[in-house]
């Protein structure tokens, strides 16, 4: 068999049905898809995209320009048809039943839309193995959990990979380990019709009556599976199993079973790829979160309830794969119970096939990704973060023993109350689930409780069960006779299989064997007979049978043997023996008993149709011969001869039955044989896990010791919790401010002592009194009135309003009310009214208006002073220029007169007059450039020009005046800036005066430059006194000045670095200061370079 991935069209409705969802950027990932679907694919297409309600869809429109592929806007009741694409409208859910197509409207209160998960759900349902469920661009997690659902029944699973413009939904479903393929859009259509082109349904259908090289071939893979692995795949359902084989075909890139067999039997790590992936491993915790709702609401009360403290609690989770469901059934427990727990013995013994899951479920650690679903409460009781590993708590995993076991071939556990078997039958035949339901029902304690999966029914022994609640598949066992079921050796399972063909070819379900008694008694035999159970007890008389059988003495019993007349009951024995062993009806004639006084022939036949074995023994009396003939026939016969006669015909039967008994002891052997195996190896297992118990054991002290911690960690939160709602009592009760909590009837449920003291009301007379009758209807405002209406109609979720009124017990007054809704868990509406009193709040009001126009009116008269200010101190710096000009000539020209004269005492005086002139100079010119910044009138001459060069120069310039400090200049690579190279020149000698004239006690100061991708630093550092914490923040003010340990130490009127940052902003960089006090500063300039030299 090879790949045909262009197949007709299937008729009826066995074909694929393929779902496709989508949300936000799903168009673009429709389209891709569409372009690379066949046109014969045989399959049909159903899309679902998260539309706006009350909207027109284009999509159909849109779908159908880029395809030939008929695209439909789904209808109700559309039949489905392959080779066609059918659309969702708009604010609609649609499922599939029946071959048709369904319409529902989305409900109104659902937050999340969820349509996507309604629709592969119900094809799961619907299709099971023939369909396939794709997830496409979109945000928000709809459809992961419908993906589960198909990824179970054995449908394929897609999901887009990184292309996807939202990738919020194939990424949840990726990371839920769900997903069979990741592919871009354009490559999931030929991926749908080569898979489904390879696993025919037909072919699918009938493995079992076809005997071709292909069949040899697919039976040859699931015996090297159960050669390596040990599980029998042969009595699931094979559509699954091979579409699972395909799935790995299409992983290897092979495009023929034959070449995929070979490639199995030389790679035992593909034998247990497969063994794994044929497995279906789909699981969760709390896994159906309805089903989980009812087992702690109704199903674990009731068991609770049913046990006295002393008895276990007693769970079978089968099929627990990586223990995500038995921890999830132990949380539950904890979380209902609580406390009471720990007085209770429970057990919950997990199992599955696989030994790798047991593995990782008995260690309990699991990912970020596998914990999805589960709240952060969860995550923070249950579970210990370790790296990036979340690892259940000790005592829950205290609560499980886990083990690898097949309940279908290993001998089962006993007194179970409940037993889980979800999502593991469905994969089954009808004959391994009767096979199943018959092993729990031995399992479970009377009354115990069955618990199946969502698509899963004990309709097929509907004897041994019965429904408790059909919703969430909770069964209940009945109390009908039933023995032990043995284990099956191959032999067993070989005729269990020869009936299960019977059964399928018969397409018979008659499950009474008395009906089964009486059709073949009229239909061949009106003897006398009885039916038997397998362990020959008699269930049933047909006829009257004194003349064979009798009732023994001693305990009443009915056993066929015991009360078989002598003579009877060896030969019935042996009948029995073997018809049970070869299913086949047998028969012997003309047995002599009761002391050789009667013959009887009998005849057992297996009734083949009943879910127990039952048999039917027929007893028949040989026709009589005439009186005469037969006194003739003696007379002819001496006596000798007719002793010899009997003689040889009981010799005859002995050695028969000789025969008989020895082949059955050589088979007895052999089944012995096989299952004393069976047993050794029950008993390791069995060793293995007395050795876990005796661990557990020793932990459960340690647990109890815990819990006792546990339970004094409780009382403590329950003592924290009354001590809050006490607190919170109490804080209503001392508000200032009115409060009052009304019912949806407006009657009050509480009133505070504000309230009741602002309103000269009594407590008594407010509670229990409708807030429009309180003080004779006082409080029947209007205006309140309309906003409560409001509120009760949730139009609003909080009104504030004010309103004016006058009130018997305290006049006029201006209310402000807050009015707010509150929703009590069981869904009682209350509101909350706080009342605030603000009419001395809005008398104050007006006087706060009259204040701010007079501060208006005295700011701007203190702007026009400042004005003035500054007018005249720009005024006085122009004509004391000109005087301090001319002092400074003659002062110079009397130094050049003293020094020629040599008169050094007058020379020295005129330098200091000098310096003083000089700084005289630099204060008026502080002075007017201060005003000048003020008032935005300061000029600058804007040009390019070297900065190394400058900053190179001032330093010289100060280093010569400076004869105490050492000024260490550092440069970085030359750059151009562009700017005043006068102002900017300006701002480095003021720092690196500030920097000589606040270090009196140093003996250098430091300057450097920093040059970046487009920047160019500038920083002075010195050792001085340096600027307080609290100073900083105001050093670029006009007029600050730093001071030394007094007051005025050092001279200046704290104008210099005011200009400096005005000169920088206005150059578009910046200037900051570090400092630390008594340490020194460090002043930074930044500028913008125009280019690197």
């Amino acid at each position: 068999m090879t790949l045909n991935k262009d197949l007709p069209p299937d008729k009826g409705n066995n074909f694929p049905v393929i779902g496709v969802g989508a949300s936000a950027g799903g168009l673009d990932a429709f389209k891709a898809m569409l372009k690379g679907i066949p046109e014969s694919s045989g399959m049909a297409f159903v899309l679902v995209q998260h539309l706006l309600p009350g909207k027109n869809s284009l999509l159909p429109e849109l779908l159908q320009k880029i395809t030939n592929i008929p695209v439909v806007s789904i209808t109700e009741h559309l039949p489905l048809e392959p080779n066609h694409i059918y659309v969702i409208p708009p604010n609609k859910l649609v499922t599939v039943a029946d071959g048709f197509l369904k319409l529902d409207l989305r409900p109104v209160k659902e937050k999340s839309n969820r349509a996507v998960d309604v629709l592969f759900h119900s094809l799961a349902t619907a299709y099971e193995a023939s369909s396939a469920a794709v997830i496409l661009s979109g945000s928000g997690e709809d459809g992961t959990d419908g993906l589960m659902a198909i990824r179970e029944c054995g449908g394929l699973t897609i999901a887009q990979d990184k292309s996807a413009e939202f990738p919020a939904m194939p990424n949840h479903a990726v990371d839920a380990n769900i997903i069979d393929f990741v592919l871009p859009p354009e490559q999931i259509g030929e991926k749908l019709a080569t898979f489904f082109g390879f696993v025919r349904e037909d072919w699918a259908l009938n493995m079992e009556d076809r005997e071709g090289d292909e069949e040899n071939t697919y039976r040859k893979i699931l015996v090297e599976v159960q050669n390596r692995m040990g599980a029998d795949f042969s009595l699931y359902k094979q559509t699954t199993i091979r579409r699972r084989i395909v799935r790995r075909m299409l992983m290897l890139k092979l495009a023929d079973i034959h070449a995929y067999q070979g490639y199995l039997a030389e790679n035992p790590a593909e034998q247990e790829l497969l063994f794994y992936d044929l497995l279906i491993p789909v699981t969760s915790f709390f896994r159906d979160l309805s089903a989980f709702e009812a087992l702690t609401r109704k199903i674990l009360p009731q068991l609770m309830q049913s046990k006295k403290t002393d008895e276990p609690i007693r769970i079978w989770v089968t099929g627990c794969s990586t223990g995500q469901e038995p921890y999830s059934i132990a949380m539950a427990l904890e979380e209902h119970f609580g406390e009471r727990l720990s007085q209770q013995r429970v057990q919950i013994f997990a199992t599955d096939i696989s030994e790798k899951s047991v593995k990782k479920a008995r260690s309990g650690s699991y990912s970020k990704k596998e914990l999805t679903g589960l709240s952060a409460q969860h995550l923070s009781r249950y579970f210990e973060k370790s790296n990036d590993q979340y690892i259940v708590k000790k005592r829950i995993r205290d609560l499980c023993v886990f083990a690898v076991h097949s309940f279908l071939k290993d001998p089962p556990f006993a007194r179970m109350d409940l037993i889980s078997c979800r999502n593991v039958m469905i994969y089954f035949k009808p004959f391994l689930q009767k096979k199943a339901l018959t092993t729990f029902h031995y399992a479970l304690r009377d009354k115990g409780l069955l618990w199946l999966g969502k698509s899963e029914t004990a309709g097929t022994a509907s004897d041994f069960f019965q429904a408790l609640d059909k919703k969430n598949k909770f069964y209940t066992r009945k109390s009908v006779t039933r023995k032990y079921i043995t284990v099956m050796g191959e032999r067993k399972e070989s005729a269990y299989k020869e009936n299960n063909d019977i059964l399928r070819k018969n397409d018979m379900k008659v499950e009474d064997y008395q009906k089964s008694a009486d059709e073949l008694m009229l239909n061949k035999y009106m003897p006398v007979s009885v039916v038997v159970n397998e362990q020959f007890d008699i269930v049933q008389f047909r006829g009257s049978s004194a003349k064979f059988l009798e009732p023994p003495s001693g305990k009443a019993t009915f056993n066929l043997m015991k009360m078989a007349k002598e003579g009877l009951s060896f030969e019935l024995r042996n009948a029995l023996h073997r018809v049970k062993s070869s299913r086949e009806p047998f028969a012997k004639d003309n047995i002599s008993f009761d002391m050789g006084e009667s013959l009887v022939s009998i005849e057992v036949l297996p009734l083949l149709n009943t879910i127990d074995l039952y048999y039917l023994v027929v007893f028949k009396e040989p026709a009589l011969t005439s009186p005469r003939k037969r006194l003739s026939a003696k007379l002819k016969r001496s006596a000798d001869e007719e002793r010899i006669i009997q003689l040889e015909y009981e010799l005859a039967q002995a050695r028969e039955d000789m025969r008989t008994i020895t082949e059955d002891q050589e088979m007895t052997n052999e089944e012995l044989q096989s299952s004393n195996e069976e047993l050794v190896s029950g008993s390791e297992e069995l060793q293995s896990l007395n050795e876990e118990l005796e661990t557990s054991k020793e932990e459960l002290q340690s647990t109890n010791e815990e819990l006792l911690t546990v339970n004094q960690e409780l009382f403590d939160s329950n003592e924290e919790l009354t001590s809050s709602r006490k607190l919170s009592d109490a804080t209503i009760a001392v508000l200032h401010e009115p409060l009052l909590m009304l019912d949806k009837d407006m009657i009050i449920q509480l009133a505070n002592h504000a309230f009741c003291r602002t309103f000269k009301i009594k407590e008594s007379a407010a509670v229990g009194t409708s807030l429009y009758q309180l003080q004779d209807g006082a409080w029947n405002i209007p205006g309140l009135t309309k906003e409560f209406t409001k509120i009760q109609a949730l139009d609003e979720t909080m009104i504030e309003k004010e309103i004016a009124f006058t009130f018997p017990s305290i006049g006029e007054r201006i209310i402000k009310f807050n009015i707010q809704p509150i929703s009590k868990p069981n869904g009682e509406q209350l509101i909350l009214l706080a009342l605030d009193d603000i009419t001395a709040r809005k008398a104050d009001i007006h006087e706060q208006k009259v204040f701010a126009e007079e501060l208006q009116k005295q700011i701007s008269e203190k702007i026009k002073l400042e004005r003035q200010k500054n007018d005249f101190i720009s005024m006085a710096s122009h004509e004391l220029k000109t005087p301090v000009t001319s002092i400074k000539g003659y002062t110079q020209a009397l130094q050049r007169r003293f020094s020629k004269a040599g008169n050094t005492e007058a020379e020295t005086f005129l330098i200091k007059m000098d310096n003083q002139i000089n700084k005289l100079t630099s204060l008026i010119g502080d002075l007017l450039d201060a005003t000048k910044v003020t008032a935005g009138q300061l000029q600058y001459n804007i040009e390019d020009f070297d900065f190394n060069e400058l900053i190179q120069e001032i330093t010289e310039e100060m280093q010569q005046t400076s004869r105490k400090h050492q000024i260490k200049l550092t440069l970085d690579s030359n750059v151009l800036v562009s700017g005043d190279r006068n102002r900017i020149g300006q701002v480095v000698t003021n720092l690196l005066s500030n920097a000589i004239k606040y270090s009196p006690k140093a003996n250098e100061v430091l300057i450097h430059t920093k040059v970046s991708a487009r920047q160019v630093t500038v920083t002075v550092e010195d050792h001085g006194i340096g600027i307080s914490q609290k100073n900083q923040q105001n050093v670029f003010e006009q007029f600050f000045r730093a001071s030394g340990s007094s007051d005025n130490t050092f001279a200046g009127l704290g104008l210099g670095l005011f200009i400096a940052s005005e000169i920088i902003k206005r150059h578009s960089g910046e200037i900051s200061v570090s400092s630390e006090e008594g340490k020194g500063s460090s002043f930074t300039i930044t500028l913008p370079i125009e280019r690197l030299l």
